[in-house]
């Protein structure tokens, strides 16, 4: 497969017309503006498609349904303030046309715009019991990207970033909010041990170093708006990578808004059953960032974690 690879694109920033890829002489078309949503680009796809073949390949209505929720999500659902880093005027446009398409199927079902589907979408999406019901493991992998660093302090080192709807001031248990700490108190147990055993599965069958979580979460807001976003981080690896961590952290928390870390440790009385002494010896403790700008998405922030990185890289003066 990867032979087969002409260039890798990256539709959040547009590319200079006529740029070479690294392996090949091919060159790049400039893909026009940044987009938010790869969904977009898949949208654009089947709309040349169905030019160029005078219509005879043009996808189903379901399928126009399951790429208008994706652009939905990562357009209509992103704060006004976020246009152009997180969406854009293409993924605005193919919002809107895909809905054209499908508005008639959706509004038999009461969905009167692609905001009301978000609506629905979010009151299963951000339900904190019924998320939490699916296990951390599930929640901690429906939405996850690995990423290789070369050279960090000469070694190679894979992070995995995962993304999960359910603060993750819950799911470790490091709750102030009286309403989150009922959840964890009455339903759930031992959820910041269940956290880091789902991290130790992860780190253990993709070679990991490095855990990141990042959870985003609609709550209910005091100023008469209907939500306010909010973001937290929690970093836990390798315990021989401690000090490449902490830094992370600190590098991290130098981004405005960044609050500062709190350092977690899993009761070893209530850990799981699959648990062990030698688990718990050879993890970190969990960097919990509790408050983090709605701007630092994981899109926003792995370029941040790779600045850092490529620092631990450089030979350090004498």
């Amino acid at each position: 497969l990867q032979s087969n690879v002409v260039a890798v694109l990256d539709h959040h920033s547009p590319l200079p017309e006529g740029r070479l890829s690294a392996s090949t002489a091919f060159a790049v078309d400039n893909p026009g503006p940044s987009v938010g949503s790869c969904c977009t680009l898949v949208s654009l796809l089947f709309h040349e498609l169905s030019a160029v073949t005078a219509n005879l390949v043009v996808p189903p209505s379901g399928m126009h349904s399951l790429l208008l929720g994706a652009v939905a999500v990562d357009t209509a659902a992103c704060a006004a303030k976020l246009f152009g880093t997180r969406w854009s005027s293409p993924d605005k446009e193919m919002m809107t046309a895909l809905w054209r398409r499908v508005s008639s199927t959706w509004q038999m079902h009461a969905f009167g715009s692609p905001e009301d589907i978000l609506k629905g979408f979010g009151r299963i999406k951000f339900d904190i019991p019924r998320q939490l019901s699916l296990g951390i493991s599930a929640l901690m992998r429906a939405d996850y990207k690995c990423f290789l660093y070369w050279n960090v302090c000469g070694q190679e080192l894979k992070v995995g970033f995962g993304a999960l709807t359910v603060p993750l001031s819950v799911v470790l248990q490091a709750s102030e909010s009286s309403r989150e700490a009922a959840v964890n108190a009455e339903t759930f147990a031992n959820l910041r041990d269940e956290f880091r055993g789902a991290a130790e599965s992860l780190i253990k069958e993709q070679s990991l170093g490095i855990v990141v979580a990042l959870s985003s979460y609609h709550r209910p807001a005091s100023n008469g708006d209907e939500y306010v976003l909010e973001r937290q981080m929690a970093l836990i690896g390798k315990k021989e990578l401690q000090p490449i961590i902490e830094g992370a952290v600190c590098f991290v928390s130098r981004q405005p808004g960044v609050s500062e870390a709190q350092v977690l440790r899993v009761d070893q009385k209530a850990r799981g059953v699959d648990s062990s002494d030698a688990t718990l010896q050879s993890l970190t403790d969990i960097f919990f960032v509790s408050q983090m700008p709605v701007r630092l998405s994981r899109k926003v922030l792995e370029p941040i974690f790779r600045e850092y990185f490529a620092c631990l890289s450089r030979p350090q003066a004498t």
